[in-house]
């Protein structure tokens, strides 16, 4: 149960051997992104299910509310701050967090990288673990590109890069598109 949420805590573990980004800011908000990538592809993969017949929340379920089913989820990838009451997760840079609450936004602001994986995925259709986790698992696995402080604007540029070695302009495209889309032009 909540292979999601195994798939996330194990994705720290590869952030930090591949790409060791910093736990705090907008590196920590990428560490948590990241995380959150490999626990919705390891849920889908586990559930059979392509990126539209399958669920984007993570953790769904595992909250049991006094206040009945207003607690969905921790988090949901597609729809940043909607998971639960008081969810205050941005979808675009115009609400980024920039407090020093959470470490400096890292659970708050991943909802914005999250949002993108989510739109790059539905724009490719299929499995979210084929060319989006690709992508985003060489961009940080190439430390060269992501460094320990690594910010969204650089890792939105790395997964174009990316993209468009590994793949083709187009997949490039939609990549740059996606990030666009929230406020984060490259």
């Amino acid at each position: 149960r909540f292979i999601d949420v195994q798939g996330h805590e194990l994705g720290h573990a590869i952030i930090q051997y591949e790409a060791d980004l910093i736990y705090e800011g907008q590196s920590g908000a990428l560490n948590e992104h990241v995380a959150d990538v490999f626990g919705i592809t390891v849920k889908h993969w586990v559930e059979g299910k392509d990126v539209n017949s399958g669920s984007w929340s993570i953790a769904q379920g595992l909250w049991k509310s006094s206040q009945g089913s207003d607690y969905r989820a921790l988090r949901d990838m597609a729809s940043p701050g909607t998971a639960y009451p008081g969810d205050d997760q941005p979808a675009h840079m115009s609400e980024f967090y920039d407090g020093q609450e959470d470490n400096g936004g890292v659970h708050i602001n991943s909802g914005i990288p999250n949002k993108v994986f989510y739109l790059l995925c539905t724009g490719l259709g299929g499995n979210s673990w084929d060319k989006p986790l690709k992508i985003w698992y060489q961009t940080i696995k190439d430390q060269r590109v992501t460094g320990q402080r690594t910010g969204f604007r650089p890792f939105a540029a790395a997964t174009y890069n990316v993209a468009k070695r590994k793949y083709d302009e187009a997949t490039a495209n939609l990549v740059r598109d996606c990030w666009n889309k929230v406020g984060l032009v490259i």
